[in-house]
């Protein structure tokens, strides 16, 4: 990792992520660039990984799963999801916020970091107010947190956590067992790949989120 010109944190939850063959798929240049991708067994793993690049002035992103960043609700007994209160996270959520909050990367001053953290905090409070104006103060399934909660946080914050952080998110439908979707449209949505499938837009927006991580780091 120290002898790289890049690195690719995944998250321990993605770190089976067969990320250079799917770059294959859609043309995107990684094999190009000296550019190591770390793969952590755990949470406690990718704590020393990133706490290791903090003293080191290689450039660096981040792949986790958007659940990690944009949860608000919280599992019943009941099997419902029950909306946090103000000022209270997801388990996950609050420890990745502290994780953050004390790890601002090199190539941001302590004050533009500190902007991009305010931001995102103020954007997930506003959007639990909305849905605590629309009533959703209990979901019955994860596909709604999902549908009225994650995505619509990921869609708002990813282009600033990308483009500041380089942090980027994929959404829960981005992997998806190949052989248990009877969707006939699956072949045009995603890529089939080992036994797995892999959402095609997801990959997209990940092309062109390396290109600009690329050619910020002047890594060309």
């Amino acid at each position: 990792m120290l002898l790289s010109d890049a690195v690719i944190l995944l998250s321990s939850a993605l770190r089976d992520l067969p990320l250079f063959d799917l770059a294959d798929y859609f043309n995107i240049p990684m094999d190009e660039f000296n550019i190591e991708v770390v793969r952590p067994q755990n949470t406690l793993c990718f704590g020393k990984y990133y706490s290791l690049l903090q003293y080191t002035s290689i450039p660096y992103s981040i792949i986790v799963r958007s659940s990690i960043l944009y949860n608000l609700y919280e599992p019943t007994e009941d099997g419902k999801y029950r909306l946090l209160e103000k000022g209270k996270f997801h388990k996950l959520v609050e420890e990745r916020l502290k994780f953050f909050k004390t790890r601002h990367p090199f190539w941001l001053i302590k004050e533009e970091f500190d902007e991009v953290i305010s931001q995102y905090i103020k954007t997930l409070e506003t959007h639990r107010e909305k849905l605590n104006e629309l009533g959703y103060n209990y979901l019955p399934s994860e596909e709604d947190v999902a549908k009225y909660c994650i995505d619509p946080l990921r869609e708002k914050l990813d282009p600033l956590l990308r483009k500041k952080l380089f942090i980027f998110t994929v959404p829960h439908d981005f992997i998806i067992p190949a052989n248990e979707n009877k969707d006939p449209q699956i072949k045009e949505r995603y890529i089939l790949h080992n036994y797995l499938a892999y959402k095609k837009e997801t990959l997209e927006e990940f092309k062109e989120f390396f290109d600009y991580f690329i050619k910020f780091h002047n890594l060309q």
